[in-house]
Parts: C-alpha cells; sequence; structure tokens
C-alpha cells in the first residue's frame, strides 16, 4: 500500500471530509492532481477511500512551479495522475515523468473542453462551471477503470458535485443580471473561461508573462476608461504593480482573488459578486 513520504505535499479537501499532513503515514491508496482546485474534485468524487496528493503548493503558481525530485518519485507510486493538461507544470516536469512511469494512469480532464474564443493563453479553465462538471465527469471514468466495483459510490458523488456545480452556476447568473459594466481588467490573465460563460469581457495585464510597456499600460488606461471597467482582479501568486497603477488612474477598486483556491464554488461567487457591486 501506498506511504506519504514527508517531502510530498498532500491535501484531503473539504469536499473528501479530511486531510492530512506531508508527514502523515496511510493505508489508503493515493490519487494525485496538479493543482489545489482539481485536488478538491477529486477528493470530492473518489470519496473517504483515498488520499489526494496535490504537487502544486498553495501560494505557488502552476505556470512556473518546479517539482521535486522527491514529489516526482512519490508521483510515480499514486494510483493516477489528474492534471488540466495545459498549464506551465504539467507540460515538463509532469510530462516527463509520465512518459518515464508506463504504469501511471493519466488523465488530462480538460480534454475535449474548447478554449473560449477570446481567453487568448488562459488556461485556468476551472473558472467556468460548465468546464468544471466535465472535469467531474472525467475523474468519475478513471475511478471506475481503476476500481470498478466502487462504481455505484463514484456515481453517487459525481451526482452530488454536479448539483453543486449546478447551483454555483445558477448563483452566478443570479449575481450578474442586470450588470452593465461587462469587462474587466485582470492582473494575470486567469478569468478567460469565467469571463466567456457569462458574458464578460477579460482584459489582461499580463501579456506572455510578462507586464507590459509604459505606452501599454497607458493604451489599457484609455481602453478600461473607454470600456468602463470598475474592477481590478489581482493575484497573490502574481506581482500586480502595473494593475494596481491602471486601478488608480482610472478609479477603479482592485479585488485579490485567488483561483487557486479548494473553494473553488466561493471563489467564483467572490468574483461576480465583485463585478455585481
Amino acid at each position: 500500500m501506498n506511504r506519504l513520504l514527508p517531502l510530498l505535499l498532500v491535501l484531503l479537501l473539504p469536499l473528501a471530509g479530511c486531510r492530512r499532513t506531508a508527514s502523515a503515514p496511510t493505508e489508503r491508496p493515493v490519487l494525485t492532481a496538479t493543482i489545489v482546485p482539481l485536488g478538491s474534485f477529486v477528493g470530492a468524487i473518489a470519496g473517504p477511500g483515498y488520499d489526494v496528493a496535490v504537487l502544486v503548493p498553495p501560494g505557488a503558481g502552476p505556470e512556473t512551479y518546479e517539482a521535486t525530485t522527491r514529489q516526482l518519485v512519490d508521483l510515480s507510486r499514486s494510483r493516477a495522475l489528474f492534471r488540466i493538461g495545459t498549464l506551465g507544470l504539467e507540460q515538463t516536469r509532469v510530462e516527463k515523468m509520465a512518459e518515464t512511469a508506463p504504469d501511471l494512469l493519466t488523465t488530462d480532464v480538460a480534454r475535449g473542453i474548447a478554449p473560449a474564443a477570446d481567453a487568448g493563453h488562459d488556461p485556468h479553465l476551472w473558472t467556468s462551471p460548465a468546464n468544471v462538471r466535465h472535469m467531474a465527469r472525467a475523474i468519475h471514468a478513471t475511478l471506475c477503470r481503476i476500481d470498478p466495483e466502487g462504481k455505484a459510490g463514484y456515481d453517487r458523488r459525481l451526482r452530488a458535485f454536479e448539483r453543486h456545480a449546478d447551483s454555483v452556476d445558477t448563483a452566478i447568473r443570479r449575481r450578474l443580471q442586470g450588470v452593465e459594466a461587462r469587462t474587466f481588467l485582470a492582473a494575470h490573465p486567469a478569468l478567460g473561461s469565467f469571463a466567456a460563460e457569462y458574458g464578460l469581457r477579460q482584459l489582461c495585464v499580463e501579456q506572455d508573462g510578462k507586464e507590459p510597456s509604459p505606452e501599454g499600460i497607458a493604451r489599457l488606461i484609455r481602453q478600461c476608461k473607454a470600456e468602463g471597467v470598475r474592477v481590478v482582479f489581482v493575484q497573490k501568486q502574481h506581482p500586480a504593480r502595473a494593475a494596481r497603477h491602471i486601478a488608480r488612474e482610472t478609479g477603479a477598486r482592485i479585488v485579490e482573488i485567488d483561483p487557486l483556491s479548494s473553494h473553488w464554488g466561493d471563489e467564483l461567487l467572490r468574483i461576480a459578486d465583485a463585478l455585481a457591486q
């Protein structure tokens, strides 16, 4: 049976009902997810029979985080690896690890999701409840493959998870109904899928991982004023000096968000509330 080694960050997320630390041994099989929100999806559907390990720790960015060698060794002992499939970490060291671990069952949960037309290079596909439902079904299919005898439990938890996603979607639509300012500014491109699902427009300060030049900032200020931007979203995982400057120049309100939170539904509702105020 799998045991968690000291350097592997593990989080049994709230939807799974319990938590263990990186140093606590376990007799339960381990499933690995690349990021915290995905780990929460896996935990919710897998249930209490598994521990869920997360490669990217809270507060780190999946675009630049480098998993430790020890984490990657531990990854090979997991029953399955769940990944979005578009994140920097996934396409570098984790991809190489998967190639050298032929027995590791790897699931790209976002396979089949069409990127939003105006989302650009925004890999945060889980900011859309519709995409989250798609990911949940992919997780369910993999779990049923690993453990056919547990299918009834996975079916039940999938239905509960989909009801939760539907309730989040309904609440967001209710909050955004009648909102006239449909354009917002994001310091880092993280809400493209959210914007596409709810008829919004995301402007981004950061392009290709870099903040804009002074001329680019001036253009964004003019664009924000022209489009009536009232909210600027920033993330603690990314610097936001230019975004804060633009907010001061336009009178927009700065709102800190965490798209990498395990409480994905609550975080999307906070974003909707910020836009509705």
